[in-house]
């Protein structure tokens, strides 16, 4: 619950990132995997289409205020 309201509370997912840290993995296609604990991790995808894009096309996380959790699962 502790990750939910500290996404709730910030603005962009740029500040969530530096938040986490390392405790975030930014996959190829943009999506994230965020270590919830020791056990779990949610996957998450930008919603929307209110958010920039840099020269590579990859997002640019400061512009992102929306994610969708996808899934939750255990960590083996």
């Amino acid at each position: 619950m502790t990750f939910l309201s500290d996404a709730r509370s910030l603005e962009t997912v740029g500040e969530l990132l530096d938040l986490f840290g390392d405790d975030i993995k930014i996959a190829g296609d943009d999506s994230l995997s965020v270590a919830i604990g020791a056990d779990y991790c949610a996957d998450v995808v930008v919603v929307g289409t209110c958010h920039s894009r840099d020269a590579m096309g990859r997002i640019v996380w400061a512009s992102v205020t929306r994610l969708k959790i996808m899934a939750i699962s255990r960590v083996s």
